[in-house]
């Protein structure tokens, strides 16, 4: 089980489908699962900070 811990909330990486970036919240889509978890204020940041520092931006290499 690959888990990483926000605030309160522990989410398993291995259950995630899709993780979209509102710009002002993170939606967390799992697997087999219809609603999606809604990370706002601070958990939102922290999130968004650490999927920038391992995530390729393919936008950035765009002409």
């Amino acid at each position: 089980m690959n888990l990483i811990k926000i605030g309160g909330l522990y989410i398993n990486l291995d259950q995630v489908t899709e993780i979209r970036d509102t710009g002002v919240d993170i939606e967390v889509f799992y697997r087999d699962s219809q609603r999606a978890t809604t990370l706002r204020g601070w958990e939102a940041e922290r999130l968004r900070s650490w999927l920038d520092s391992i995530s390729r931006d393919l936008n950035a290499d765009a002409p």
